[in-house]
């Protein structure tokens, strides 16, 4: 079994057969943090693309002086803000789809599906209105299960930062959902 800096050498010099790899490794917490940027399923997917792209094209400036996944973010967060940047109005007007949603269980019953479904909706719909600073770090540690360490290396952020950033996060994010009055769903357990 080759290892991940085997896979990678072997990509730049010239096995682009190996990238496929990286792809099925990576492209599930690519499209997360592309998700958190545009809120848009559609958009994330096209963005995930891009990004993918993105890394294979530059995949060989990788000099290994961080780890891989530290360079596969920084890249994705640059293409991410690239794309905010062209396509501001778009997301400023932008409604969430009810699309298939990454983190859902294996064959739920339907009616924890829709339960399920009702409840990422609403704090797919309270992340939303996050700020970005705080969004994509909440995102980052809680779907991709990254570290303050890992995901200040992705956003060039202080450890203390993305600390920070998250706590503030998580408290705008519980004032949302805990203000809605006549909802009845557990918020305290997902806080």
């Amino acid at each position: 079994m080759m290892t991940l800096e085997e896979r990678i050498h072997r990509i730049q010099q010239g096995k682009n057969s190996e990238f496929e790899w990286i792809v099925e490794e990576y492209k599930n917490k690519i499209y997360t943090l592309a998700y958190g940027y545009t809120m848009d399923a559609y958009m994330a997917q096209d963005l995930t693309q891009e990004i993918l792209m993105k890394v294979y094209q530059n995949i060989r400036s990788f000099q290994g002086q961080s780890s891989f996944s530290t360079w596969l973010y920084r890249v994705a967060k640059n293409q991410c803000i690239d794309w905010i940047r062209k396509n501001k109005r778009r997301i400023d007007h932008t409604i969430l789809e009810d699309g298939e949603r990454e983190f859902r269980d294996l064959r739920p019953s339907p009616e924890e599906k829709a339960i399920k479904e009702e409840t990422n909706q609403r704090l797919y719909d309270a992340l939303g209105q996050l700020p970005e600073r705080y969004r994509v770090p909440l995102m980052m540690f809680h779907f991709q299960e990254l570290s303050y360490e890992e995901i200040g290396k992705a956003l060039g952020l202080p450890s203390k930062t993305v600390a920070t950033q998250l706590y503030r996060g998580k408290k705008l994010l519980r004032e949302k959902l805990l203000s809605k009055k006549g909802d009845d769903m557990p918020w305290t357990v997902l806080l």
